[in-house]
C-alpha cells in the first residue's frame, strides 16, 4: 500500500470525492478510471481552470450587481460636482493619465472638462470622475463606478465621431481601472469594446498626408495606436500567464 500523500497535493477531484489519490500528472489514476472526472486539476502549479472560472463568475455577478444597483444610495451623491471639485479630481487624474493610457489633447480636455457648458461626453466625464475618486481613496468610488458603467453601457447609442473618440478613451480608462484592481475579465471586456469601436469607425484607415494633422484627427490617429498597442500589451501578458501554468 502507497504512503498517503503530503497535505494539499492531491487533485481537486479526489479531494472532493474523498478518494486516495497519487498525483500523477496530468492525469491522476483515480480520474484517469472515471469517466465523469476527467478534468484532473492541480493546485500547486497556480491557478486551476475551475478557479479562475469562478473567479469570472464572481467579477461578472459584482458588475450585474453595479449595474442593477438601487438608485436610492447614488441619489445622495451629486451628480452635478462644483467646480473646485471637479479641479481637484481632474488635477489628480491628470497626474497619472499617462500611465493610464490617456491619449486625448489635455489643454482641449481640461477646458472642455471644466466648461458646464462643454461638450465632453457623458462616459468620458464619469470615468474621470471615478479615476479622481480613485486617487483621492474617496468613499464614493464604488457609486462613480456604477454610474460610470451604466453610461457607458448606453453611450453608444447613435454617437458623433467625436463622441466615439471620447467613448473610446472612457472604455480604455475603465478597461485600466479594472485591470489595475485585478478585475481582468471586466478590464477585457472593456477594451473589446474600445477595439470594436477604433476598427468600426474606420480609425485603422486614417491616412493623413499632413505632417502636422488637424487636432481632430490627431485624436483620431492616437485612439488608433493606443487602444491597439494596450490590447497587445495585456494579450502578450496572458499568453506569457497560460505558458507558465
Amino acid at each position: 500500500m502507497s504512503p498517503p500523500l503530503e497535505k494539499g497535493l492531491a487533485c481537486l477531484n479526489c479531494r472532493r470525492r474523498k478518494v486516495r489519490c497519487d498525483a500523477v500528472k496530468p492525469q491522476c489514476g483515480p480520474c484517469a478510471a472515471s469517466r465523469a472526472y476527467q478534468d484532473c486539476e492541480f493546485t500547486d502549479s497556480g491557478p486551476t481552470r475551475t478557479q479562475l472560472l469562478q473567479e469570472q463568475i464572481a467579477q461578472l455577478e459584482s458588475r450585474i450587481k453595479a449595474i442593477e444597483r438601487p438608485l436610492d444610495k447614488q441619489e445622495t451623491v451629486p451628480r452635478v460636482l462644483s467646480t473646485p471639485v471637479r479641479a481637484d479630481l481632474m488635477q489628480r487624474f491628470l497626474k497619472y493619465a499617462s500611465e493610464n493610457w490617456f491619449f486625448l489633447n489635455v489643454d482641449r480636455f481640461s477646458a472642455a472638462f471644466l466648461d458646464p457648458d462643454g461638450v465632453l461626453n457623458t462616459v468620458l466625464t464619469n470615468a474621470v470622475i471615478l479615476w479622481g475618486t480613485h486617487l483621492s481613496s474617496h468613499h464614493e468610488e464604488d457609486i462613480y463606478l456604477t454610474r460610470t458603467v451604466q453610461a457607458a453601457c448606453h453611450g453608444l447609442i447613435k454617437p458623433c465621431i467625436h463622441d466615439i473618440v471620447q467613448l473610446i478613451q472612457a472604455e480604455v480608462l475603465l478597461s485600466q481601472y479594472f485591470f489595475k484592481n485585478a478585475r481582468m475579465m471586466e478590464g477585457r471586456y472593456h477594451l473589446g469594446r474600445a477595439l470594436s469601436m477604433v476598427f468600426g469607425a474606420g480609425f485603422h484607415k486614417i491616412g493623413s498626408v499632413n505632417v502636422s494633422p488637424s487636432p481632430d484627427e490627431g485624436e483620431r490617429i492616437s485612439a488608433f495606436w493606443t487602444v491597439l498597442a494596450l490590447n497587445n500589451c495585456w494579450t502578450t501578458r496572458e499568453s506569457m500567464f497560460r505558458t507558465m501554468i
